[in-house]
């Protein structure tokens, strides 16, 4: 089973004294991000995604970033931008010693604007962080790279990198509207839990993939936004497309077990197991196909069937 806007994924380690908290901020990738709206002028998105590492012993946040300058002045045009991301979702993790984040920013830039520099207006002495070349250019010079980036993403998605991945996509998307990367982006977005923008990019795949694989991950992102019977139709939809699939049948359990129908979350376990027989085995038989089919389930429907497989009298964890 299973934005790029501002995404900051953090792993906190360990903190040590003794000294002050020291950050490198570098650029990790860049996207093009092209819609309706910015094809009809002369103006794109630009998306930078930034690595920032904390080199120093002590735990803080990097306030260097609370207020970003691009400058992509050339001898056409002088053009610049504040950014400003304080108070942004998640921003304000704190960033532990060795400890590395990863945050993407987009802003509109000129089409033909070449020297693209990213500067920190209150850290001067950092000088310039990033150059590239224009949209027009590189789009001239990436033309018949849309496939490579499909392909890319949906490698980088297999690794878990979602965030590689969604760059991927968004370049493929920049090349050509109709690239099919969509359903790769909804993948993505659900599994960092970005539910909505799942559900958008989802619904702008079906000319991409089968109808089951569409409705069977629509109901989980609906389930985890807890929307049950909107998420119990979907189910319903992949069961209809492909009656001998146990996902969208295990999705109906736990949906039925969140709306407290204990009944009849047992009654669609009970089916999942006679599509695939290992789930009698409980959770090391999940475990099991997660292991080898490569099923994916967040903390929600891991939590929530550990409470079924309990229930039922079948091997469960003692630490859900």
């Amino acid at each position: 089973m299973r934005k790029l806007y501002i995404l900051i994924f953090s792993h906190l380690l360990a903190n040590t004294a003794f000294s002050q908290a020291s950050f490198v901020i570098k650029v990790y990738d860049f996207a093009w991000i092209t819609n309706e709206e910015t094809s009809k002028y002369d103006y794109v998105m630009l998306s930078l995604v930034l690595e920032v590492i904390n080199e120093g012993n002590q735990a803080d946040v990097c306030h260097e970033l609370e207020n970003i300058y691009l400058d992509c002045s050339n001898n056409k045009y002088s053009y610049g931008q504040d950014i400003i991301i304080t108070g942004k979702k998640d921003f304000d993790k704190v960033i532990y010693s060795g400890d590395t984040s990863m945050i993407a920013i987009s802003f509109l830039v000129p089409v033909d604007a070449d020297d693209l520099k990213l500067k920190f207006s209150n850290l001067p002495e950092a000088g310039y962080k990033y150059i590239t070349e224009s949209y027009n250019k590189w789009k001239l010079a990436n033309k018949d790279k849309v496939s490579y980036y499909e392909k890319q993403a949906i490698e980088y998605f297999n690794k878990k990198d979602y965030l590689k991945s969604v760059i991927c996509c968004y370049n493929a998307l920049a090349l050509n509207p109709k690239a099919r990367v969509n359903f790769t982006l909804g993948n993505c977005f659900i599994s960092v839990e970005d539910f909505d923008a799942a559900i958008e990019y989802y619904n702008k795949s079906y000319n991409e993939v089968e109808r089951y694989y569409i409705y069977d991950n629509l109901g989980y992102a609906y389930l985890n936004k807890e929307e049950y019977q909107t998420a119990l139709n979907y189910f319903q939809g992949a069961i209809n497309e492909k009656s001998k699939e146990f996902d969208p049948l295990l999705g109906m359990a736990i949906t039925y077990y969140c709306l407290n129908n204990y009944s009849k979350a047992k009654e669609y376990y009970k089916l999942a197991e006679k599509v695939e027989s290992n789930l009698k085995n409980g959770m090391d038989g999940l475990v099991y196909l997660m292991d080898t089919e490569g099923v994916f389930y967040g903390e929600k429907e891991l939590k929530t069937l550990n409470k079924i497989c309990k229930m039922m009298g079948y091997n469960y964890f003692y630490d859900y």
